[in-house]
């Protein structure tokens, strides 16, 4: 189970939802799962964009590194352990 976060600023929507595609994929490959997800893309309390890191601490059987491109998909966001959940309603 992944639990590390990439956090997009508010105006990088278009890069977090590109590296939530991007890791879709990366889990897809790995798993066999067709159609199979990573996580969600969340909007934190401060209304930046939030989804799961690909890269290790996450496993599946064992640990996954992560994978070439990654950096790349993500050098708009910042790695984070946690993130800060909007106030429920």
């Amino acid at each position: 189970m992944p639990n590390r976060f990439v956090i997009f600023p508010v105006d990088k929507l278009t890069a977090a939802e590109a590296y939530k595609a991007w890791g879709d994929a990366q889990f897809q490959a790995l798993s066999g799962e067709v159609g199979g997800i990573l996580g969600l893309l969340n909007t934190d309390a401060f209304g930046q964009h939030v989804t799961v890191y690909f890269g290790p601490p996450f496993v599946w059987m064992e640990e996954v590194p992560e994978p070439v491109g990654g950096p790349a998909m993500r050098a708009d966001g910042v790695l984070h352990d946690d993130w800060v959940r909007p106030p429920e309603e």
